[in-house]
């Protein structure tokens, strides 16, 4: 019994479960990635949409255009930075030099847990 994989052909890919809004997450997190790593200059749609198997054509139907995707990367990075501030810094119940220690702290688990590798985005993982 064999089990290679066919490689995939051209054109649309098949369907999947993933719903619009997966598929656009998924993006997003692709772009996080991808500009954490490579910085937001060197990073191309070829490569974000390569990461979730995405045609290229389709992604200007998730996006109105590369600096409307750029927008909401960073939105996005921005979003889990506040959140991630105000869990840890607006902590009342501890010090604030405690406060800043887990939050360092928190961040040290992270990137320890994906082996300190530049472009993994640990956080939204």
């Amino acid at each position: 019994m064999s089990t290679d994989i066919a490689p995939r052909g051209r054109g649309r890919p098949p369907k999947t479960d993933a719903s619009y809004k997966d598929t656009r997450k998924m993006l997003i997190r692709s772009g996080l990635a991808l500009l954490t790593q490579n910085g937001f200059l060197s990073t191309g749609i070829d490569a974000i949409v390569k990461n979730v198997d995405v045609p290229k054509g389709s992604f200007y139907h998730y996006f109105e255009s590369k600096e409307d995707y750029r927008r909401t990367v960073l939105a996005s990075y921005d979003s889990f930075f506040q959140h991630k501030l105000n869990k840890f810094l607006s902590d009342a119940s501890v010090t604030p030099m405690k406060r800043l220690s887990h939050f360092v702290a928190d961040a040290g688990r992270g990137m320890q847990r994906y082996a300190f590798i530049p472009g993994v985005v640990w956080w939204v993982i």
